[in-house]
C-alpha cells in the first residue's frame, strides 16, 4: 500500500501545492495531494509561486485549489502543514488526526513556512527554497 501524504496551507495556491509537487518528485512511490484550510476551490496557483516553482521543474499550471476537510485528512497517512496554526486548525477540525499531523519543516527547525502570498518575488523564492529543504528532509525519513 502506498503512503498517502497531504500537504496543507491556507489558500492552497502557494506553499502546499509546491510541497506536494516536490514530495511527489522525491518520493514517486507515495500518493500526494494538497489542500488549504481557507481555500477558494478551483483557484489556480499563485503566478509568482508558479513561476519560481517552474525554475525547479515543477509545473503548477494545472493546479486547482481544494479546501481541507476532515474526510480528506482521514484518507491520508501523513499530513504536513506549513504553519503551527494549520496544525492546530487541523486537529481542531478532526482531533483523530493529531498523531499524523506535523509541520512540513519538522526536521528543519519546526518554526513553520511563511506565507508568500501578496509579497515580492524574493519572498516566493525564499519560501520555495525552504519548502525544498523541508521536503528533502521528509523524503529521507519516509
Amino acid at each position: 500500500m502506498k503512503l498517502r501524504i497531504l500537504t496543507v496551507c491556507t489558500g492552497n495556491i502557494c506553499r502546499s501545492p509546491v510541497a506536494a509537487a516536490l514530495l511527489r518528485a522525491l518520493r514517486p512511490d507515495a500518493v500526494l495531494a494538497s489542500a488549504g484550510l481557507a481555500a477558494e476551490p478551483g483557484r489556480s496557483a499563485d503566478p509568482l509561486t508558479a513561476e519560481v516553482a517552474l525554475g525547479l521543474g515543477i509545473d503548477l499550471s494545472g493546479h486547482r485549489a481544494r479546501r481541507f476537510s476532515a474526510a480528506m485528512g482521514r484518507e491520508t497517512d501523513l499530513i504536513l502543514a506549513m504553519a503551527p496554526r494549520h496544525c492546530e486548525d487541523i486537529v481542531r477540525i478532526a482531533p483523530e488526526l493529531t498523531g499524523r499531523t506535523f509541520l512540513l519543516d519538522h526536521w528543519c527547525g519546526a518554526i513553520g513556512i511563511p506565507d508568500p502570498y501578496g509579497k515580492p518575488r524574493a519572498c516566493h523564492e525564499s519560501v520555495v527554497d525552504a519548502i525544498l529543504r523541508a521536503t528533502e528532509s521528509w523524503a529521507e525519513r519516509l
